[in-house]
């Protein structure tokens, strides 16, 4: 499995639970394999048969909670997320998918701690720090939310996604600490031509704007976004674009950068990609 080959770990396993239909790791590796080839439902009851078993392996734990994440059944993926952490504290798989949930249930506190715990064991880690930030933005804490994302574009100079949100903080913060309007829209500018007009940073370009002082772009901008995102549908998107217009309009900055609502604060974990040592 380490070589990407599951379908050839599937029969490996497979066959010795033929072998030993009593072997709950062997039937645990089954059920990995199984969830990494996206068969998500025989994955779901192999990796039940394992934990009945009495099994306590964190990575079958942390397996069946990715089966269970994809199936949208957050409660209980969050339950076998924190028995695998229970059972390996140090599983940093394990802790970034719990603090996804986590966030996404609109627990951005114990988000933010599971992060921090997944730094610890992965400091570079683009994702993690990303990760964090939006847990501190959904939290109300755009300065931690600044310097992490600060860090992860340093570490991922080229990641888009990241640097946009370094913009709306930088440009919308409710904390002055964490706003720079000049810089913001020096990016927000480098951005929105090296992306083509994405939508999404032409929001972000329009904060940088109204926080700088040039109301009269920031509303050109903010229009072109408005627009855009009505073609599109994207209806969670349209208040807080109509009610930023209206400041950029009275010469006023806006101070949130996003919709409580937005899909950013929703992730959702993918299934595991690893597998257990046999034994």
């Amino acid at each position: 499995a380490r070589t990407g080959r599951f379908d050839l770990a599937e029969q490996a396993f497979r066959r010795a639970v033929e072998l030993d239909p009593d072997n709950a790791d062997a039937v645990a590796n089954l059920g990995i394999s199984l969830a990494n080839l996206g068969r998500t439902e025989e994955a779901q009851r192999r990796l039940e048969e394992a934990t009945a078993m009495g099994g306590s392996d964190a990575m079958a734990q942390f397996s069946l909670g990715a089966v269970y994440d994809r199936q949208g059944r957050d409660a209980d993926a969050i339950r076998q997320y924190e028995a695998a952490i229970h059972s390996d504290p140090d599983l940093q798989p394990a802790l970034a998918y719990l603090a996804d949930a986590k966030l996404r249930t609109g627990k951005a506190v114990e988000a933010i701690a599971l992060y921090e715990r997944a730094l610890k064991g992965a400091p570079d880690s683009s994702r993690f720090l990303f990760s964090h930030a939006m847990a501190c933005i959904r939290a109300g804490r755009n300065v931690p939310a600044r310097k992490s994302l600060e860090a992860a574009l340093a570490r991922d100079a080229e990641n888009p996604v990241v640097a946009n949100a370094l913009v709306r903080v930088l440009s919308a913060a409710p904390e002055a600490a964490a706003r720079d309007g000049p810089r913001a829209a020096k990016m927000g500018r480098f951005l929105y031509e090296t992306t083509r007009h994405n939508m999404d940073v032409a929001q972000s370009y329009a904060m940088a704007l109204a926080e700088s002082g040039r109301f009269d772009d920031a509303v050109k901008m903010q229009q072109e976004a408005l627009a855009e995102f009505t073609r599109a549908g994207v209806a969670f998107a349209l208040p807080l674009l109509e009610k930023n217009l209206a400041l950029y309009r009275a010469r006023k900055p806006t101070r949130e950068g996003w919709s409580f609502d937005d899909p950013i604060f929703q992730p959702r974990s993918g299934a595991a990609r690893v597998t257990k040592k046999a034994s």
